[in-house]
């Protein structure tokens, strides 16, 4: 589960109501009914650092994400086909 800096009101994407504060500058949000791919959606949209308690699968899941990202960060470039004018 993620840890977040200061809790504000919840977005839709969340929940109707802000998560409970752990202190004045953290909350606990529990992403643990959530599917693996609906995981990295929510925790890559956050505008905010945060710490992360998950379980080996879902840090597993999150690396191969990662991975991806990276790997695409860092691709050359494919050369564009010429377009072909018809006649």
């Amino acid at each position: 589960m993620p840890l977040l800096p200061p809790c504000g009101p919840a977005s839709a994407e969340t929940s109707s109501a802000a998560p409970p504060p752990i202190d004045e500058h953290t909350c606990a949000v529990d992403l643990s009914g959530d599917s693996l791919p609906r995981i990295d959606v929510l925790l890559t949209s956050l505008d905010a650092d945060y710490t992360l308690d998950a379980d080996p699968d879902v840090l597993n899941h999150l690396h191969t994400v990662a991975d991806r990202i990276h790997h695409a960060m860092h691709a050359q470039p494919r050369a564009q086909p010429a377009l072909r004018r018809s006649s």
